[in-house]
């Protein structure tokens, strides 16, 4: 299996970058898309069905392409594949909610491969950010060991945006989109990591329901998170407050067995509690975590390095999938990471900063994670 990656900021600029690409006889089959929502998704896809080639598209809170962020452009990365060793799949959300689409994406995928292995993204994270179920719908027809990575996808940092996900003939802003690889013919080996150092003696979560929690030790979260992250004062609008409390301090969701994960809360003003993009279940244990430093960062290096030691010597392409809440948390430093990632396998490289990431973490299990690197590499066996 061959890989190219190009990147645009017009229909114009890819289907030029399009062009070069196949100009030696590269013959793509498969190109995942990640596309700034400014662009014409529509015109995009038109442009690879003239040509013949299936997509998985998703929409992003910032494209990777290489070595580099991009803002406002298409990063794409353009696989010859062989049509029997994949399926693209794409679910709406109906009233059976995430849990449901994930099933139907799970057993059509049985269908075609006895052990499939996922690519996914998927939307809607402002309507209903409890995205374990996701992972628990894969799960309930795949088994705990479900290989699934990918992220949620994003809308250009604008809080509640629209997000879309998209293939040849389809876009939609409430949909999952997957990817299944015959694991037979296609190695799909990745890692979720994220590194954030705990602070301080944990602390309970005393009110809660599924993923939105009204009481830490028995206050608010949104008090308790003011109180110790030293802010006095709240801006006036939502995103600025988002933006103000991802500067301060982050919520890890502490584990009996395996890595503790970390989880975004979303503030509600009205009785200062936060709904978090994943469960957080009462009775359970959080930590306040400071922001990382770049030594953060090249302790993701270091694990996407032992991945390559000790599951994928060689790579023929890599996927990046990153919690937009790390790019605002390391800012331009965040390419530290990206280019040493780059460089473990020195293959063609795309992804994009997204709102929520899916994959196993070190010594843990398959998770819906926050404020976390997935990195994924693919192998023709």
């Amino acid at each position: 299996m061959k890989g190219k990656s190009i990147k645009g900021k017009s229909i114009e600029e890819i289907k030029s970058a399009l062009l070069e690409a196949i100009a030696d006889g590269f013959v793509p089959t498969l190109a995942f898309i990640f596309s700034s929502i400014s662009l014409d998704i529509k015109g995009i896809s038109e442009l690879f069905n003239k040509v013949g080639i299936q997509i998985f598209g998703s929409t992003t809170d910032g494209e990777v392409y290489e070595d580099e962020i991009c803002e406002g452009a298409a990063t794409i990365l353009l696989l010859d594949i062989n049509t029997d060793y994949f399926k693209v799949f794409i679910e709406e959300v109906g009233q059976g909610g995430y849990f449901e689409a994930s099933r139907s994406i799970a057993n059509k995928a049985l269908a075609f491969y006895p052990d499939p292995a996922f690519i996914f993204a998927g939307t809607g994270i402002y309507k209903d950010p409890y995205i374990e179920r996701i992972i628990e719908g894969f799960k309930d027809i795949l088994g705990p060991q479900a290989s699934v990575f990918g992220g949620m996808a994003g809308s250009d940092m604008i809080m509640g945006g629209a997000s879309s996900v998209f293939v040849n003939n389809q876009i939609s802003t409430d949909a999952e989109v997957a990817i299944a690889f015959d694991a037979r013919k296609i190695s799909v080996k990745g890692i979720a990591t994220c590194n954030w150092k705990p602070i301080g003696t944990s602390k309970t979560i005393t009110n809660s329901k599924e993923n939105r929690v009204y009481k830490i030790d028995n206050l608010p979260p949104l008090e308790l998170t003011m109180k110790y992250a030293g802010i006095n004062e709240l801006p006036d609008n939502l995103f600025d407050i988002q933006k103000e409390l991802n500067h301060t301090l982050q919520i890890q969701l502490q584990r009996d067995e395996g890595d503790s994960i970390m989880r975004v809360g979303l503030a509600n003003m009205e009785d200062k509690s936060f709904s978090f993009i994943g469960s957080m279940p009462e009775g359970a244990r959080i930590k306040f975590c400071l922001l990382p430093d770049l030594e953060t960062l090249d302790e993701t290096i270091e694990e996407v390095n032992n991945l390559k030691n000790h599951e994928m010597p060689e790579a023929d392409a890599i996927l990046y999938f990153a919690c937009a809440g790390r790019l605002l948390a390391f800012g331009p430093a965040i390419i530290r990471e990206i280019d040493g990632i780059n460089k473990v396998w020195n293959a063609p490289m795309t992804g994009f900063f997204c709102q929520g990431e899916f994959g196993k973490a070190t010594g843990g299990a398959l998770e819906a994670h926050n404020l976390t690197t997935v990195c994924v590499a693919l192998k023709e066996i």
